[in-house]
């Protein structure tokens, strides 16, 4: 290998004819090497082949470089997507019109958001290809059609169809020009009641044939209706008996203390809490009536409860000292007074 070559930067000022002479040899052997590298004819690639995943390189030199394995991504598809499921690396699946790869392990959330991560800057998805305009909205009901929801792009879904949205092409000689079912419609009605008027059917206008078997006699709706309005039922027209089921199941609150009504009419089974003592009288007592009384103590207090108009029974029902006791008398009507049937010592 030659010395190196002296430049005048290496001493300051011009070289020396010694200096320079020992240049010389430098000078014309870079040349030669020069040449030499210039005659050489360079190595590209010829061509490339693969076959699975093996490279291999065809040199111009007709010499070969590999075969180089190279890297396969295995996808695994996991069909439409799911909430609250496990996705690894490259599965993939399917969500409204979108093929979507999962780049980052991780479990789904409640709703399906394209832009999810774990906030770390970790994304779920990567977005492989979509077609929204060519994606059907899941749901749907039976005669439902697919339609336009506002003027944003792909925003649709199933309704069913209005009349305002059945286009109708009305025939010139029907007097109709209305270009929609529902506005039609609305058209002919404006024109039956124009021409027509108001029609108005009464019930009597309305014919009726009784059968034998019911008892009516009328012949139209409207005195059919009166008829049954003014029928009665007598009580001795009733056959079978009245099951517990059947009587009045009201439950009446009476006053708590001073002169209390009792109203038979209103049901069978009066309660009572005294506060003070309680004189108790009986509106009516129809003959067959049915009544009990159930009496609840309130505090330390004893209270006097004296059936009085109306009633013929035992006599004063006191209370006593002891809170939260209850006590019941039944009374049967006879057409003139409520009579006691039985009473309860405290419960």
């Amino acid at each position: 290998m030659p010395a190196p070559l002296t430049f005048r930067r290496d001493l300051g000022g011009p070289l020396s004819a010694e200096q320079f002479d020992g240049n010389t040899d430098n000078i014309a052997d870079h040349e030669t090497r020069i040449a030499t590298l210039e005659g050489t004819i360079p190595v590209g690639v010829e061509s490339v082949s693969a076959v699975g995943n093996q490279m291999t390189f065809v040199m111009t030199d007709a010499s070969t470089r590999g075969p180089i394995t190279l890297p396969v991504v295995e996808e695994n598809d996991r069909g439409e997507w799911a909430p609250f499921t496990h996705y690894a690396v490259n599965d993939t699946f399917g969500i409204n019109g979108m093929f979507i790869r999962t780049i980052f392990d991780h479990t789904s959330a409640a709703t399906f958001d394209l832009f999810a991560n774990d906030g770390l800057g970790h994304d779920f998805y990567k977005l492989r290809f979509s077609a929204p305009s060519n994606a059907l909205p899941e749901g749907g009901e039976f005669g439902q059609v697919l339609f336009k929801l506002s003027s944003d792009n792909y925003d649709q879904g199933w309704r069913f169809l209005d009349a305002v949205h059945v286009t109708f092409s009305p025939s010139s000689s029907s007097a109709l020009t209305s270009g929609n079912v529902a506005d039609t419609l609305e058209e002919l009605e404006a024109l039956i009641a124009s021409s027509v008027g108001a029609i108005v059917v009464h019930a009597i206008d309305v014919t009726y044939e009784p059968s034998s078997a019911s008892g009516l006699i009328s012949t139209n709706v409207e005195a059919a209706i009166e008829e049954l309005a003014g029928r009665a039922t007598d009580f001795s027209e009733l056959t079978g008996t009245i099951a517990a089921n059947q009587c009045d199941p009201a439950v009446t609150a009476l006053g708590t203390t001073g002169i209390v009504s009792l109203d038979p009419v209103l049901g069978n089974i009066f309660t009572i809490t005294p506060t003070g003592n309680v004189t108790l009288n009986a509106a009516s007592a129809p003959a067959g009536a049915k009544v009990v009384i159930h009496v609840t103590t309130s505090g330390t207090s004893s209270f006097s409860i004296t059936p009085n108009t109306n009633f013929k029974s035992q006599g004063v029902l006191a209370t006593g000292t002891v809170s939260g006791k209850t006590f019941s008398i039944s009374f049967d009507g006879n057409g003139a007074n409520l009579v006691e049937a039985c009473r309860t010592a405290a419960m």
